[in-house]
């Protein structure tokens, strides 16, 4: 009997094969600051970037969908649901995730004041555009510190956001200058050709996962690694 249940269990794996493990977008000292699971709807979606300067007064940010909400400096910056206590304390290049349809209370922590960039996948025509096809895809927030010569190396079959904070790239001879986002795809090389230090966060769109889910119940949480429950991307 021993060797047929064994017969048994590599005919299951052989018609089950485990899904490959996509691996993480971060090589090198790139990492991954933020990261989220999205279920994208079919059609074309688009990158929408929004730069935000925060006072040491309390402002008020609407997210309208999935978001990166990352701390470009100089100072660090408080935030959280508007409302409520403040949930993450963010410094210059620290960001999270939020699942959107809400509105974010956001204040600088220095009198130096600080700025956040809102970085969404959203659904529909516009600029920097992509096709995702239906389906749940780890979406993941990239950062790296480059000097002189050093490089980013990205892949993704869908769409990578360059957005430089500081400094400027090099991506296949054409130069990404700080405050401009640029879509990519396919197998990217981030050149630092300068001799200033190259800030850079890129917001990768990774593998297909599964289908996805009619329906979802959002949440989100703060770790070294920042995680999300699967959101809806509306049409």
């Amino acid at each position: 009997m021993i060797p047929q249940i064994a017969m048994l269990a590599v005919a299951l794996i052989a018609a089950h094969p485990a899904a490959p493990d996509p691996p993480s977008p971060a090589g090198g000292h790139a990492e991954v600051v933020a990261q989220a699971l999205v279920s994208f709807s079919s059609g074309e979606h688009h990158w929408e970037v929004a730069p935000t300067t925060v006072a040491a007064t309390t402002s008020t940010i609407d997210v309208t969908g999935p978001t990166f909400l990352v701390s470009t400096g100089p100072g660090g910056v408080l935030a959280g649901p508007s409302g409520e206590s403040q949930t993450w304390r963010l410094a210059a290049g620290e960001a999270i995730f939020d699942h959107g349809d809400e509105s974010l209370d956001v204040q600088a922590v220095a009198p130096v004041g600080g700025a956040v960039t809102l970085i969404s996948p959203a659904s529909g025509a516009g600029t920097n555009p992509f096709t995702p096809g239906e389906g749940v895809r780890d979406v993941d927030l990239v950062r790296d510190v480059l000097t002189t010569n050093e490089a980013l190396l990205l892949e993704t079959d869908v769409s990578a956001l360059v957005l430089v904070t500081a400094g400027s790239v090099n991506a296949g001879g054409t130069t990404i200058v700080a405050g401009t986002p640029v879509a990519l795809s396919g197998a990217i090389t981030l050149i630092n050709t300068e001799q200033t230090t190259a800030l850079v966060v890129v917001a990768v769109i990774g593998p297909l996962l599964g289908a996805g889910p009619e329906s979802s119940t959002p949440s989100h949480h703060r770790s070294h690694r920042i995680r999300a429950q699967q959101v809806l991307l509306r049409r």
